[in-house]
């Protein structure tokens, strides 16, 4: 019905405003969730040079909402290979303290039965598309979204990256993904699900250092459309101490801009703040230094000064209607879903 009535929402809208929006989940990183969580209908697009961490953070996000909320996931990842590795790569990184990949185990008989146990639990939360007869068309993806959600059900959707996807009509590059992200945009609301994006960012500079400049919004290849389309902008950049810079560069209600660091522990796919001994209620996230359309001349994004004093931004209350309310988030975690074997 395209039609709407706002009387027939009244009520509706005096409970959003008496409870506020508890349909926010948490990224399992905390000093993140300060700064984005995860919504339905809602986009969010990942960018940064490669082996900057776009795909590793995603896939721990969504190992998080499996674990904590229960949600399933469709992925399309052709850049990630063959799909019994990715599966295994997934089922490995739920097994607690592994400080060593799945390639390298000294005695890879230690974790054969945890991996029994485990990849039943991964199958179950996690559907992948694979074409091997050439690229899909934005319509076909879609299509056979439709079924899974019809026989399975899933809560989110990651296509990593967007660039796999085949221009059937030949347009203009920049018309054809601006065409792409405006129907993908209209497909989430219509099933009540979050699209995680990878979108790969032009060539990278370097800095008088030597070291890759940390993209901004607007250095996504192929559209500027990323940027006005998109519910939620995040940038990763790997710095040369090891860490991972993880930027929000746009949001529109949920979470605000700003920046925080992590450490990746690639032989189990996990982040952690960078910082250990930091306490979640001293953390503050660092704002930007200036808007998306700044440029900025290293890689290192520098705190801005604030009207009175130089300590950075506090974060503002995020996805509340009620600004009196100061207790961020409430936690959405379903009590009643099944527990992992681990």
């Amino acid at each position: 019905m395209a039609i709407c009535y706002a009387h027939n929402l009244i009520d509706e809208v005096i409970d959003l405003f008496e409870k506020g929006d508890k349909v926010y989940k948490k990224t399992g990183l905390v000093t993140l969730d300060g700064l984005w969580r995860i919504r339905p209908q809602e986009n969010t697009i990942i960018s940064g040079i490669s082996t900057s961490g776009k795909s590793s953070l995603i896939r721990f996000v969504m190992n998080h909402l499996s674990s904590n909320y229960g949600d399933k996931h469709l992925i399309y990842g052709p850049e990630e290979g063959d799909l019994k590795r990715q599966i295994l790569k997934m089922a490995y990184a739920k097994i607690p303290v592994n400080r060593h990949s799945y390639d390298e185990l000294p005695d890879k008989e230690k974790v054969k039965d945890q991996l029994a146990k485990i990849l039943p639990y991964v199958a179950r939360h996690y559907v992948f598309l694979n074409y091997s007869d050439g690229l899909p068309a934005f319509e076909m993806i879609k299509e056979e979204a439709i079924k899974v959600q019809m026989d399975y059900g899933f809560q989110n959707i990651l296509i990593d990256p967007m660039s796999y996807i085949k221009n059937t009509n030949n347009d203009p590059i920049n018309v054809f993904f601006g065409d792409m992200l405006r129907e993908f945009n209209v497909f989430l609301k219509n099933q009540d699900i979050h699209g995680f994006f990878v979108a790969h960012p032009v060539k990278p500079l370097k800095d008088k250092d030597g070291e890759y400049i940390r993209p901004r919004a607007f250095d996504i290849a192929n559209t500027s459309d990323w940027v006005n389309m998109a519910d939620n902008i995040l940038i990763t950049h790997r710095m040369p101490d090891g860490r991972t810079l993880i930027a929000k560069e746009k949001t529109k209600d949920n979470g605000l801009q700003g920046f925080i660091y992590a450490r990746f522990d690639k032989s189990t796919g996990q982040y952690f703040p960078a910082d250990q001994e930091l306490e979640q209620k001293d953390w503050k996230p660092i704002p930007l230094n200036g808007s998306i359309l700044s440029p900025i001349n290293d890689s290192t994004p520098k705190p801005i000064q604030t009207i009175n004093s130089t300590e950075i931004v506090e974060p503002r209350p995020i996805g509340r209607v009620n600004p009196t309310i100061f207790d961020v988030f409430e936690d959405t975690k379903n009590e009643s879903l099944e527990e992992s074997p681990f």
